[in-house]
């Protein structure tokens, strides 16, 4: 037995320290260090424990090596790294050599067995998996072949496996089916035989393409090519992949999708998309000189067909109309299509000369007029409305001319059912001019561009203002409610015009009551058709009522009398009931009906505003014994016995508001008394000067509209300011005779600001224009007793009716037709209120229009050898 140590465990923690020295040099344990110092502690102690009996246990030392492999302490030089630390820290620890070399041996002879052993199951488990994975990889091969072949067989898409050069090496049904032949016969065929077109180039790897193929009987169908290219593993192309697709069915639903999108469905014909295609086309195609003629056509009362016999019947008559206007032009170059619902447009392309429109349009009409009977016998027929243009291709582009025979059928449908009109290129500007404010007044509503303005409204017995109409103005002082008739603007415009004017309500009473007879307004307004038909409007002035706390008698509304008169919505309890709450009724657009005149004793109307009975003429100038005075002044009597007060409209001076006191008539309105006003400011406190509206609409004296015919003349005594007016004048006219018309307003803009009488320069140049005109009238015609027609043109040189000309034009054209019967008067009012209320713009055009007129008058003169001034006439 060997002697024992003195104290074998005493450096057992140094000797695990150096253990673990060795482990950490020497191999990568997946541990924490406290965890490999506890297995070498462990391993240590047992190796200390079978050293202290006589004879040590090999097997310990075999299942510590053991226990070192399973603990991952197997680097390169471990095991001799640990054996060396092992056997100093023994023997120093006085542990004998030769036990320590036997155990340390049995340590290495374990830690060799186990490493074989491990190295054997590793072994084995590389064998097993290398096996598992080939037979998985045979599994999965064996499925991908039987799905690639489910797929190849199956698939709706035709497949093609070829050689290079283009060989049938496999196909599928679907091929085969596509191409119309068994499989069979596509063996060691090429897809190049089945392809219809020889000129087509080759297909193009990695690229789709669409190509016709060859069936038996000669039949070729769409279908679409992709090839791809199947390589080996060192990247050399084999074979070709070719898919086919079938686009017989794609082709052919296209093909009608197609047609529905370019067609209508209901008729055939081509729709509006289409049409305004094959218009472009066949507008470019025509040659320079031949017409086309574009016909839009609007079945009338095809609503009433739809409701009464229902849509079914309707769908008939529809179709019947397409077939009918497609038989009426079939011997023409002509295209008939369906743009709308009960619309239709009809476009011919003249090889020849053509007939007239009318005669187009008469034909058009007589193939329609033919009733059309169902099984029920029920025949019907259906008449149009017509709109037509007729040009060149020079004269208007395709876009422009479906724009114009549109135009031409708005107009149409104006006038009533089964007309037809021609496009006219005035009537055309002009409703554009107004359709273009029409759709741009919400906008200017939105941007604060409408307001309210306040037109003064005058007792003509006295000529005092008694009160004022509310109107919506834009800011280019346009009445804005006749362009909300023309949308849906009219109906909220109506409520706001209201509520918004009778904020000032009160300062209206504080201005007015002094002069007004008891019961009687301060405040009107006249509501538009739609606005007086409006079921909310009774409720509107009890709110304005309730918020202002005024007198109901203080507020005026006029209806609008064909609202009233035919049963517009609830304009006739509307009327009712505004007279029920106290509101003083009126009753505006008057023209003197029997039916008319009844409602106003009827329904108890206190003001009737006439319209006017004239159309434009001045009253005062036609005489006494003529029918339209006669019979205005009956109508005027008659109101008055039923208890009516009686207003009017557009009085322009005070020659013509007398005329209208003498016949009895109560109240008016018009330049003679000011233009509407804004008001931006509160009533002027004592001592304080009257703002511009103030002054516009405070009271004036009796007769204070006599102001504008008692203006001064020219001093006939001063020659040299008559020569200076003349010089400037003959100035202007040869300005306007060189095109410059700037420079025509500059020659009289200098001579008239050059003195401190400008108003009355002003004045007497236009007057000096004007007198000759009227004097060349006379020359021209006889005398002035025979009736003057007045032409007017606008900026472009067209002729325009007087009563859609600017208001210069307007100003201008009475001035002349006061000075040519002989009122110098009336005409010196007429350009007083001018240059009272106009815009200098306005002012402007009314020279320009008084310089025209002089020239074009001079050089008919002078054509006809009449006298002309040497200063209007060109040296």
């Amino acid at each position: 037995m060997p002697d024992p140590a003195q104290d074998p465990d005493g450096d057992q923690a140094g000797l695990v320290t150096a253990w673990m020295r060795v482990v950490a040099a020497t191999a990568y344990v997946p541990r924490s260090s406290t965890e490999v110092r506890t297995l070498l502690t462990a391993l240590l102690g047992r190796l200390t424990d079978t050293l202290a009996v006589a004879e040590p246990d090999t097997s310990v030392g075999l299942r510590t090596g053991e226990l070192m492999v399973e603990g991952a302490l197997t680097g390169e030089s471990t095991l001799e790294g640990s054996l060396g630390v092992l056997a100093d820290g023994l023997t120093d620890a006085g542990y004998g050599a030769r036990p320590v070399a036997r155990l340390l041996a049995s340590v290495s002879a374990g830690y060799a067995a186990a490493l074989r052993k491990r190295t054997l199951a590793q072994q084995e488990n590389m064998k097993l998996a290398l096996l598992t994975a080939k037979q998985r990889a045979e599994r999965d091969r064996r499925a991908t072949e039987s799905r690639f072949r489910e797929v190849f067989d199956a698939a709706a898409v035709g497949i093609a496996i070829t050689e290079l050069d283009g060989t049938f090496v496999e196909t599928n049904p679907a091929l085969a089916t596509i191409l119309g032949r068994p499989t069979e016969d596509l063996r060691q065929r090429t897809l190049v035989e089945f392809i219809a077109d020889d000129d087509e180039p080759p297909l193009v790897v990695g690229e789709a393409d669409r190509r016709r193929v060859i069936r038996p009987g000669g039949d070729t169908a769409w279908v679409y090519l992709t090839t791809s290219m199947l390589r080996d593993d060192n990247g050399v192309a084999r074979y070709r992949v070719t898919m086919v697709q079938d686009l017989s069915e794609i082709q052919l639903l296209g093909n009608q999708l197609s047609h529905q999108s370019l067609h209508d469905a209901l008729t055939g014909l081509p729709n509006r998309m289409h049409f305004e295609s094959r218009l472009e086309a066949m507008h470019a195609q025509m040659p320079p000189e031949r017409l086309l003629t574009l016909l839009c056509l609007d079945l009338d009362a095809f609503a009433l067909v739809n409701t009464t016999y229902g849509h079914s019947t309707g769908d008939r008559v529809l179709r019947t109309v397409a077939n009918r206007l497609t038989a009426a032009v079939s011997a023409k170059k002509a295209l008939v299509a369906r743009i709308g619902g009960d619309e239709f447009a009809v476009l011919i392309a003249h090889e020849s000369p053509p007939p007239p429109v009318s005669t187009l349009v008469s034909a058009l009409e007589a193939e329609l007029s033919e009733p059309d009977y169902d099984g029920g016998g029920v025949g019907l027929a259906v008449s149009a409305t017509t709109g037509a243009v007729r040009c060149t291709k020079a004269e208007m582009s395709a876009t422009e001319m479906f724009r114009a025979a549109d135009a031409a059928l708005r107009h149409a449908r104006s006038l009533g059912k089964h007309q037809w009109t021609e496009f006219d290129a005035h009537a055309d500007r002009a409703a554009r001019k107004l359709g273009t404010l029409a759709t741009g007044l919400p906008a200017a509503w939105e941007n604060g561009e409408l307001r309210i303005a306040y037109q003064p409204v005058v007792r003509l017995a006295d000529l005092t203002p008694v009160r004022v109409r509310a109107l919506a103005h834009l800011t280019a002082d346009r009445d804005a409610a006749e362009l909300a008739e023309l949308t849906g603007l009219s109906v909220p415009l109506g409520p706001w015009l209201l509520t918004r004017s009778a904020e000032h309500l009160d300062r209206w009473l504080a201005r007015f009551e002094p002069v007004v007879d008891e019961d009687e307004a301060v405040h009107r307004v006249l509501l538009s058709p739609t606005q007086s038909a409006d079921a909310d409007l009774s409720a509107t002035v009890n709110a304005v009522l309730g918020a202002t706390c005024a007198a109901p008698g203080s507020l005026e509304i006029g209806l609008d009398t064909a609202a009233v008169l035919g049963c517009r919505g609830d304009a006739q309890d509307n009327l009712r009931t505004l007279s029920d709450i106290g509101v003083i009724t009126a009753v505006h657009g008057f023209t003197g009906g029997p039916r008319e005149v009844a409602m106003v004793e009827r329904f108890g109307v206190r003001t009737v505003i006439l319209s006017d009975p004239f159309e434009g003429w001045r009253p005062d100038w036609l005489p006494r014994e003529a029918v339209p005075v006669r019979a205005t002044v009956e109508l005027i009597a008659a109101l008055r016995s039923a208890g009516a007060s009686v207003g009017v409209l557009g009085v322009r001076d005070h020659a013509e508001a007398t005329w209208w006191a003498a016949q009895g008539v109560r109240t008016a309105e018009g330049p003679a008394f000011g233009r509407p006003a804004g008001w931006t400011t509160s009533p002027p406190r004592a001592g304080e000067p009257p703002t511009t509206a103030h002054r516009q609409l405070s009271d004036r004296p009796p007769h204070a509209a006599a102001r504008y015919c008692r203006m001064r003349d020219v001093d006939e005594s001063d020659p040299a300011r008559r020569q200076r007016l003349t010089n400037a004048a003959a100035g202007a006219l040869a300005a306007m005779r060189a095109g410059e018309d700037d420079g025509a307003l500059d020659r009289v803009a200098a001579a008239v600001r050059s003195t401190p009488n400008s108003h009355v320069d002003a004045r007497e140049l236009m007057l000096l224009l004007f007198h000759e005109c009227s004097a060349m009238v006379s020359a021209l015609g006889s005398g002035g007793t025979t009736p003057v027609k007045m032409q007017v043109y606008d900026d472009d040189g067209h002729e325009v009716p007087i009563d859609e000309a600017d208001p210069p034009v307007r100003t201008a054209v009475r001035t002349l037709l006061a000075q040519v019967h002989g009122d110098t008067d009336g005409a010196k009012a007429q350009i007083e209120i001018a240059l009272t209320n106009a815009a200098p713009e306005e002012m402007a055009t009314l020279m320009v229009q008084a310089l025209r007129w002089t020239l074009r008058l001079s050089e008919e003169c002078v054509s006809r050898g009449l006298a002309v001034p040497s200063w209007v006439r060109e040296e």
